[in-house]
């Protein structure tokens, strides 16, 4: 539908004031930049609400950061920032308004898909660069080079950042895949604990699903 569900998504929110930002994220293992260039991508579904937008280029971006434990460069960690108002259909690479009160998809490939980062290997922040800024994470690896690609994927968030007044965001169906990792998000209304028999029969469902492999779906409450 078109509009957001109520218990079924993450909502984030920021007021009037400059420093405002709402971020989730989860820290984890998500194996190599070098993985995710061979087999990986980026997924996830979002919505801009109109009521009380500020900033008609804001919304809620994904971003993944990396820690490279094998260099010797200095400053050895990043963070990518996949932005819509950059990858807007037909008009990539031009910060465009973006579309409100709808859900839309997002699917992120290395070679396809727009980010900016935070400054890495002695480079400077590309935030505020404007369209020179944005590449694919296929390209940044071009440009940073060999080192890049054994860094391993620490994070990864959702959220709405700085100098993004007045945003109501609602985000779902989070997906990330490098390699053999792959991960979802699924954000729903908490569920009621089972009785202790119920409890019996969850736990033996669940070492079925642990048998299938490394491939997790997680429903975040």
């Amino acid at each position: 539908t078109d509009a957001p569900l109520p218990t079924g998504a993450l909502r984030l929110t920021t007021g009037a004031d400059n420093a405002d930002k709402a971020e989730v994220g989860i820290s984890d293992s998500f194996g190599t930049f070098g993985d995710f260039l061979d087999i990986g991508g980026l997924a996830y579904s979002f919505f801009k609400s109109s009521a009380g937008d500020l900033n008609a280029f804001a919304a809620a971006a994904i971003k993944i950061a990396i820690f490279d434990f094998n260099t010797n460069q200095s400053d050895a960690f990043t963070t990518f920032v996949f932005e819509p108002t950059w990858n807007q259909p037909g008009n990539e690479n031009i910060s465009q308004p973006v579309p409100t009160d709808q859900w839309l998809d997002e699917e992120i490939t290395p070679f396809d898909g727009l980010f900016w980062h935070t400054g890495l290997y002695g480079q400077p922040s590309q935030a505020g660069g404007g369209a020179g800024a944005q590449k694919t994470l296929a390209d940044w690896a071009t440009f940073f080079g060999d080192d890049i690609l054994d860094a391993t994927i620490a994070l990864i968030s959702v959220g709405v950042g700085s100098f993004n007044q007045g945003q109501t965001a609602y985000v779902d169906n989070v997906r990330i895949a490098a390699g053999e990792v792959e991960e979802f998000y699924d954000f729903e209304a908490p569920i009621q604990v089972p009785e202790p028999a119920s409890l019996t029969f969850m736990v033996a469902g669940l070492l079925g699903v642990v048998a299938l492999g490394r491939i997790r779906r997680r429903t975040v409450a």
